[in-house]
């Protein structure tokens, strides 16, 4: 599992470095990629697409893992802070990923985010 902990790690840096080998090198070529907001990928030439659509136009400030722990050899599940900026706009949320693999190489990821800033409605004031 250490292979593939690092195998995550070095993925979420490549957001940061805008520096991506192939994509093989992380996911099967038959890969299905969920992102929070919806938006889907399915396969490895549609990921692509999607990475060089983003990579122009968005600067990944942060996306920093927080806990990572495995539910069985071939499923993670990953929570990390997300910071980004594009055009004029700063967003920055939490996130869960669940993390398939299949062999060595991510074949599913799903991704569900929350806010980043919280608050307790039912505090006491003093």
């Amino acid at each position: 599992m250490l292979a593939k902990e690092q195998l995550i790690r070095q993925y979420f840096n490549c957001w940061l470095t805008k520096q991506f080998p192939t994509l093989t090198t992380f996911f099967t070529n038959n890969c299905h990629y969920r992102e929070c907001y919806g938006a889907t990928y399915h396969g490895i030439d549609e990921l692509q697409q999607w990475i060089d659509h983003q990579l122009p136009h968005q600067t990944v400030l942060a996306w920093d893992i927080q806990r990572l722990g495995w539910l069985n050899d071939n499923l993670a599940v990953v929570e990390w802070y997300f910071k980004a900026s594009e055009a004029d706009t700063t967003t920055d949320f939490d996130g869960v990923s669940i993390i398939e693999f299949s062999t060595d190489k991510i074949t599913k990821l799903t991704e569900y985010a929350t806010k980043h800033a919280t608050f307790r409605p039912f505090t006491a004031n003093v």
